[in-house]
């Protein structure tokens, strides 16, 4: 195709078409800024309303979360109380079970004729009577070896082979 037109009117043409262009572009891009204008106009609301609706919730909870941390509270002070029986619990002597104890070790030709416990101190003094010297050194050796006893004191009264000895033992627990 053949061009006939003058040089101004070919000029003027061409300006025509870049501003065309340039409008069709300017349009393009204002198009795009108002769409991700309108996109986070649509979050802004959307965020807002999840917040709106998260503190209700807070405020419909708070009470029941008040009322779980009183619970947790009294949970610890009730734990710490049972801690402390329980100290005062595993701390404490049964006497019956360190008389069944002392008894179990006991020689069948012995018999007990004092036993007392000074729970202060934690001390043990028992007094009996053996039929041989015999047992009565056998025994002394048994309580010895005894490891829930810490110290054991063992006398001996006065020594009659026609008698039964008599044994006096302290014991520190």
């Amino acid at each position: 195709m053949i061009n006939l037109l003058p040089p101004q009117e070919k000029e003027r043409i061409l300006w025509e078409k870049r501003l065309k262009m340039f409008v069709i572009i300017e349009i393009l891009v204002l198009s795009c800024l108002l769409v991700l204008y309108l996109s986070f106009l649509a979050l802004k609301i959307n965020i807002g309303i999840q917040k709106n609706t998260i503190e209700a919730k807070v405020e419909i909870e708070r009470p029941n979360i008040l009322q779980v941390q009183k619970v947790k509270k009294e949970i610890r002070s009730i734990n710490k109380t049972l801690n402390s029986i329980n100290q005062i619990y595993k701390e404490q002597i049964f006497v019956s079970d360190l008389l069944f104890r002392f008894i179990e070790l006991l020689p069948k030709d012995a018999y007990l004729t004092y036993f007392y416990f000074d729970k202060e101190e934690r001390n043990l003094q028992i007094v009996g009577k053996i039929a041989t010297l015999s047992s009565l050194n056998q025994f002394k050796d048994t309580l010895k070896k005894e490891t829930e006893f810490k110290k054991v004191e063992f006398s001996i009264g006065t020594y009659m082979p026609t008698r039964e000895i008599e044994f006096q033992v302290k014991i520190s627990l």
